[in-house]
C-alpha cells in the first residue's frame, strides 16, 4: 500500500445502551451490545493496523466510568466497555514497537451521547457518586483525547475523565 499519510489518529465513540437486566436479554440483544461496544472496535483496529503498517497510529477508544467502577443495571454494557481496556493493552504490547498507540478514555456523565437517554433521576444518582458532583465538561473530554493522541509515551492506558466517579 502506498500512501502519503505520516500519521493516523482514530477516536472511536462506538457504543450502544444496555438493553436491560442481563437475565432478561435475548441472544440477539447480547450480540448487538457486544458487536457495537467491542467487536467493531476490534475489527476497525485490525483493518487499520494491517492497512497502514509502518505509519504512526493512535487509537482512543471511548469507554465509561461504569466499566471501571462497576454499576448496577448495566452489566453487559460495563463488561463490553471494560473489554476495551484489554484491547488497548493488547494493541499496545503487540504493535507499540511499530508506532501504534492505543488508549481508553473512560467518561462519566456527559450532556451528549447515550447519557441523553438516561432518566434524570438516574443521572442525578450517578452525579452524586462523583467527587466533583457535576457532569463532565465536553471541552475537558476534547483535551483528554488530544493528550492521549499526542503523548506517544502513554500507551495501553485507561484514563478517566469522569469528575471523579466512584
Amino acid at each position: 500500500l502506498k500512501t502519503d499519510l505520516d500519521e493516523v489518529n482514530i477516536v472511536s465513540f462506538l457504543g450502544t445502551k444496555d438493553p436491560g437486566a442481563l437475565i432478561n436479554l435475548r441472544g440477539e440483544q447480547i450480540d448487538e451490545v457486544i458487536t457495537t461496544n467491542f467487536s467493531l472496535n476490534a475489527y476497525l483496529s485490525s483493518i487499520l493496523i494491517s492497512r497502514y503498517r509502518g505509519i504512526s497510529m493512535s487509537f482512543v477508544f471511548i469507554s465509561s466510568s461504569g466499566a471501571l467502577a462497576g454499576d448496577s443495571g448495566v452489566t453487559l454494557y460495563s463488561a463490553t466497555k471494560h473489554a476495551l481496556n484489554g484491547l488497548s493493552r493488547g494493541i499496545a504490547l503487540e504493535y507499540g514497537k511499530y508506532g501504534v498507540n492505543a488508549n481508553v478514555l473512560a467518561l462519566g456523565v456527559v450532556e451528549i451521547g447515550l447519557s441523553k437517554n438516561v432518566p434524570e433521576k438516574r443521572i442525578n444518582e450517578m452525579i452524586s457518586r462523583t467527587a466533583n458532583r457535576k457532569k463532565v465538561d465536553v471541552a475537558n473530554i476534547a483535551s483528554s483525547i488530544n493528550f492521549l493522541l499526542r503523548n506517544k509515551d502513554v500507551n495501553g492506558f485507561t484514563m478517566a475523565c469522569d469528575a471523579g466517579y466512584f
